[in-house]
């Protein structure tokens, strides 16, 4: 638990169903047909007694539903930020609240929380989560001239849209990696997985991008697969007959799991299969043990490797401090995605510190003087032409699990 704070979570609106009746047109029969849910809204604060109303920023999680383990791991990573800035003084001695909404994994839920959000006269928003509920909830953030800062790392504001935010290491980034560490060890024969869902269709352009720009990397083979499914041998045999040195994939959540399972029942056991960011779980580590080590390889954040960082490296600092906060305050070891709550919530809090509770003014000064923020991964430096702010490879590392099923970094 965190020492000197108070966490007050307190139930503002539970989740809502509301039914309504349809009549029907050819008999007159009634039949109820529920809306779809509105999703749990809590409320969080972090204070000491006796201080100033806190400054509140909503925040749209996935805390249960397909990506609840990504979720958790993000709430350890923006809680532990919030703790963080707090101790160092904070924003003129206030307090900050978040005001959470559980969008369920659900892209529908995630698009009315921003509606809600804003309802709540918050200034900004911190997520969504993941790419798909991430696109679903830009549209309501520029209708509403709500700045939103979302957890994504696969997710890129849409052209036009000037309201929305994703400071994190990207799949450019990560795909960076995947294409050094192939290099390094002679695999250049590649074949891709991707989903069925937006962030395969987000990974589609971004292998094409990459194929097309590295003509050194053969793809050998390039399926997609529908996550919601248990069954994945036919795609997998087409790429067991191209006869990869490697595989790509550009897939989340535990539709993974049965994947590496499947490449070993058809004959691909001894080919390894390179995972990216919102994948680096301790659930992901614990399934994925039963292989040989090296056939699951991770690109991550350096939060889940910090102990093992060279003095050398410019982030091993602050990923050991953020390792540690996480530790003392959720009880639980960072996961690759506590640095997808860290540092969007970093760039939060120092837009209200800098800008104030005002949405115009925080999006005039993310546009303007958000220059030079040290996160986990790295230095943001976001503009209105780059709504990232970071596009460094170095904010990456390559990571595998070891015969003691603990996380190592791949030499």
């Amino acid at each position: 638990m965190y020492t000197r704070w108070s966490f007050r979570i307190l139930t503002v609106l539970a989740l809502i169903v509301v039914l309504s009746l349809l009549i029907s047109a050819c008999g007159g029969e009634q039949s109820a047909a529920p809306t779809a849910p509105e999703g749990s809204l809590q409320s969080t604060a972090v204070q000491a007694e006796g201080e100033k109303e806190p400054y509140r920023i909503g925040v749209i999680n996935s805390l249960t539903g397909t990506y609840a383990a990504g979720g958790e791991s993000m709430k350890a990573g923006y809680m532990a930020a919030l703790k963080l800035f707090s101790d160092q003084g904070g924003i003129d001695g206030r307090p900050v609240e978040i005001i959470e909404v559980d969008d369920e994994s659900n892209p529908e839920i995630s698009s009315r929380a921003v509606e809600r959000l804003a309802e709540q006269g918050v200034p900004l928003i911190v997520g969504p989560a993941y790419t798909p509920t991430s696109y679903a909830a830009e549209a309501a953030a520029q209708r509403l001239q709500v700045p939103m800062i979302s957890m994504s790392g696969a997710y890129k504001p849409s052209d036009g849209n000037k309201w929305a935010w994703a400071p994190s290491p990207h799949m450019d980034a990560a795909l960076a990696k995947y294409t050094e560490y192939s290099r390094d060890k002679g695999l250049t024969a590649i074949a891709t997985l991707s989903s069925t869902d937006a962030l395969g269709d987000v990974g589609e352009e971004e292998f094409n991008e990459l194929f097309a720009g590295n003509p050194d990397l053969k793809r050998v083979a390039q399926e997609r697969v529908n996550i919601q499914g248990i069954e994945f041998t036919p795609q997998l045999m087409k790429v067991k007959a191209s006869n990869p040195d490697i595989v790509y994939t550009y897939i989340s959540g535990t539709a993974l799991y049965q994947i590496r399972k499947q490449m070993d029942q058809v004959g691909l056991e001894n080919t390894p299969m390179i995972i990216a960011m919102g994948n680096v779980t301790n659930e992901s580590k614990r399934v994925m043990s039963e292989y040989r080590p090296g056939s699951v390889l991770y690109v991550s954040g350096k939060v889940v490797v910090a102990d093992l960082l060279p003095d050398s490296d410019p982030l091993k600092g602050i990923n050991v401090r953020v390792t540690e906060s996480i530790k003392a305050g959720s009880g639980r070891d960072p996961e690759g995605t506590s640095l997808y709550g860290y540092d969007p919530m970093l760039v939060a809090l120092e837009a209200l510190k800098g800008a104030g509770p005002d949405r115009q003014a925080i999006k005039s000064w993310l546009e303007n003087n958000a220059k030079g923020i040290v996160g986990l991964a790295g230095k943001y430096n976001l503009s209105k032409d780059d709504r990232i702010g970071l596009h460094d490879p170095e904010s990456m590392t390559v990571i595998y699990i070891d015969e003691n099923q603990n996380w190592a970094i791949a030499e």
